[in-house]
């Protein structure tokens, strides 16, 4: 695996704040048992964006959004991501009530504001959930690159705080690295079989994305491919169109010494 994964400099540690007056509290109703609860969710008017990783994980100075992306319902342990949660089809719902429920904890009431380890436990509930309902390639993509932007936005914490990361710990650059395959070969399938845009990511950001993720993964074969067909887009964003053709340097780079990789951010 050539280099590190992305979050391998430490970011700037940030002044004390009380997370939970960035965020609100709304109310769900869980489409497979009914069950009404609350859950934090970050205001929007207080959350300060400060740009994207190389692979599209948002960056915030103030709180990570994404520990708040998943909904859980506390009771039967239906979860999904928060802007689809009340939006599940009947086909879903009915193949998640089949598989059985009572997977939650135990009735108590969800939290408002999460740790990193809470927040993990929701994603592990949310990739379960996506298996058992048989959602889509790319979704199933997308929840695997959001789980491993959590585990490097923990990760960043804990050495922020002067902590030391094991491989054996759940945030290691190895688990991530984990979750970016997983993802990578899920969005594989979906390009086959499902129409643009996959999960929200338009053709050509796709295939820079996957570029992206090939070269980390040490496929260059594969990240050459992707990267000069999300050039070949005349739709790709000036910001990432800039991405890839520097992207594309550190690909023949590495081609030509057999160095480079996640460290070339």
């Amino acid at each position: 695996m050539r280099g590190n994964l992305p979050g391998s400099e430490k970011r700037e540690k940030k002044r004390s704040i009380d997370e939970s007056e960035l965020l609100t509290v709304r109310e769900y109703t869980c489409p497979a048992c009914e069950t009404v609860f609350s859950s934090g969710r970050p205001l929007v008017s207080k959350v300060v964006k400060n740009g994207n990783d190389a692979d599209l994980r948002p960056l915030y100075t103030n709180i990570d959004v994404l520990k708040y992306q998943i909904v859980e319902c506390p009771v039967c342990g239906y979860a999904d991501m928060e802007k689809d949660f009340l939006n599940a089809s009947r086909v879903e719902v009915k193949a998640y009530k089949a598989f059985g429920m009572n997977t939650g904890n135990g009735g108590m009431s969800a939290e408002k504001t999460r740790d990193y380890d809470s927040a993990y436990r929701h994603y592990k509930s949310a990739l379960r959930c996506l298996m058992i309902r048989n959602s889509k390639k790319g979704k199933r993509g997308y929840m695997f690159l959001l789980t491993a932007w959590l585990l490097r936005g923990w990760r960043e914490y804990r050495e922020a705080a002067g902590e030391s990361v094991a491989e054996s710990d759940m945030m290691s650059r190895s688990e991530e690295t984990k979750m970016l395959a997983h993802a990578v070969e899920n969005f594989k399938e979906a390009q086959l079989t499902e129409d643009f845009p996959i999960c929200g990511i338009d053709e050509p950001t796709f295939y820079y994305l996957m570029g992206v993720l090939a070269f980390w993964l040490d496929d260059l074969g594969s990240a050459s491919v992707y990267t000069l067909r999300a050039l070949q887009v005349k739709e790709l964003k000036p910001v990432y169109r800039i991405k890839a053709e520097n992207l594309l340097e550190d690909i023949r780079k590495a081609k030509r010494t057999g160095q480079g990789g996640k460290d070339e951010k």
